[in-house]
């Protein structure tokens, strides 16, 4: 069954429609569903779909030529395989002069590896029989560097060419949580705060019939399909893992300031600024300033969920994992944690509830994006921070989120009020209260006399 992907899909849909020439760029870390996205939207297309891989290019070629005369047998009888690519292409060109057809070719980096022309040839051909004809052309890769600096840059023979793209990112919350039927919905979110939306980490975690079996079978024992994930994912696109997962890692344990990092790591900033820009690049760090701001001092923080995750609880343990204590690491080290170790994620929990929101029209205002921020008290002159904020020009957005098991008391929204007065106080704020175990009834009590937001487990379960 395939699950989400409603907007990518009708983008899909709509560049297909046109019934004239498209050039779709579609792009993504690994793992992160873009075969199974271009599938699901050809299953029921014309498409000839190639799938590079790391191989010579007459063998390229072959494959290709292959499937070019397997889609058109009526090619069988007058060629046993094409001369060169710009054949290939032609004739296949040729057949999309009077009717939709599409060629999906995935994992574009390999062909351009194995064959250094092939951008040039598109362009070529971009450029010329391709404009008159319907065919709807859909580059596909995983190496972002590439994509971005080999297809999209502007040094690309390829650059201008396309009419579209999409850079495919992880799912939300909502569209993860439908990975497990059978689940608790505290099951089906916790999982999701742990690895993420990358649909493969999803489906290896749903193999299983709950949060605390699938963390063990999977990430707390040698022979989980996601034990090794981060050292592979890092081993395929850098060219010194090492220095990569040293420095992931002290990120994860508390270093999220470039001198800390390099201290830990006997590195100079210089070289840790660039690791840091190379991880940003795969999504994989995010840099931090306080929300609607351009300068300060920022810090970095993991931002892929899995990779948090994995460097906060299972890089630790790896010695006692080996030995077969995984479940044994779950319940005395890793459980005990959670709830705080939550309360972080819980906080990007709450900003895909907003955009929902945002994108349903639910919200007071139309706001141009949602962030963490913190600064200093000028009355009190002590540092203070809001989990979530949201900026219009007249609006603003301020919420609070606590992943506990006690409810919320009403002292958390008199901090929430005082906040509102001091930020961005010529704006009219709007404020929001999350919690994962309700609210005291003093709290709803005064709710019901202020204009404050109490967003229940039960509303994000169902926005």
């Amino acid at each position: 069954m395939f699950i989400g992907r409603d907007f990518e899909l009708n983008h899909l849909q709509s560049s297909y429609e046109s019934d004239r020439f498209e050039f779709v760029v579609v792009y993504g870390r690994r793992r992160v569903g873009k075969t199974r996205l271009l599938r699901e939207f050809t299953s029921d297309k014309p498409t000839l779909f190639f799938s590079a891989v790391q191989e010579r290019d007459a063998l390229a070629l072959e494959r290709f030529s292959s499937q070019v005369i397997d889609a058109f047998p009526e090619l069988a009888s007058v060629i046993s395989r094409f001369e060169s690519w710009d054949k290939a292409l032609g004739w296949l060109i040729e057949q999309a002069n009077h009717k939709r057809f599409i060629l999906v070719i995935d994992e574009f980096p390999y062909l351009a590896e194995s064959n250094p022309a092939i951008s040039s040839i598109l362009q070529h051909l971009a450029d010329g029989p391709m404009q008159q004809s319907k065919l709807m052309l859909i580059l596909c890769g995983s190496s972002m560097s590439f994509m971005e600096h080999q297809v999209l840059g502007i040094k690309s023979p390829l650059y201008g060419r396309r009419t579209s793209q999409l850079k495919l990112q992880e799912m939300n919350y909502r569209e993860s949580m439908a990975f497990f039927p059978g689940w608790s919905d505290k099951d089906k979110l916790e999982a999701y705060m742990s690895v993420g939306g990358t649909p493969y980490y999803l489906q290896a975690l749903a193999r299983h019939k709950n949060y605390p079996q699938a963390i063990i079978k999977e990430l707390l024992t040698p022979t989980g399909l996601l034990f090794d994930e981060p050292a592979s994912l890092m081993n395929q696109e850098m060219r010194n893992p090492a220095g990569y997962h040293s420095l992931i890692r002290v990120i994860a344990q508390g270093a999220t300031r470039v001198n800390q990092m390099a201290t830990k790591l006997q590195e100079t900033s210089s070289s840790v600024s660039h690791y840091l820009d190379e991880l940003i690049l795969l999504d994989l760090i995010e840099k931090n300033l306080p929300y609607g701001e351009k300068k300060g001092h920022p810090f970095y923080s993991v931002k892929n969920l899995l990779y948090r995750f994995y460097y906060t609880f299972v890089s630790p343990a790896v010695s006692s994992i080996a030995y077969g204590l995984g479940e044994k690491v779950f319940y005395e080290a890793i459980k005990p944690r959670l709830n705080e170790y939550f309360g972080h994620v819980f906080e990007e929990v709450a900003k895909e509830y907003l955009i929902i929101l945002q994108q349903q029209a639910r919200l007071p205002a139309f706001y141009q994006g949602f962030g963490r921020w913190w600064g200093s008290d000028p009355h009190l002159k002590q540092s203070i921070e809001v989990d979530v904020l949201g900026l219009s020009d007249h609006h603003v957005l301020l919420a609070e989120c606590k992943y506990q098991t006690a409810p919320i008391g009403v002292a958390v929204l008199e901090q929430l009020q005082y906040l509102a007065k001091i930020i961005h106080p010529q704006k009219q704020s709007h404020l929001y209260l999350f919690s994962r175990s309700g609210f005291s009834d003093r709290l709803r009590q005064a709710a019901a006399h202020y204009p404050v937001t109490l967003v229940s487990w039960e509303d994000l379960i169902d926005p």
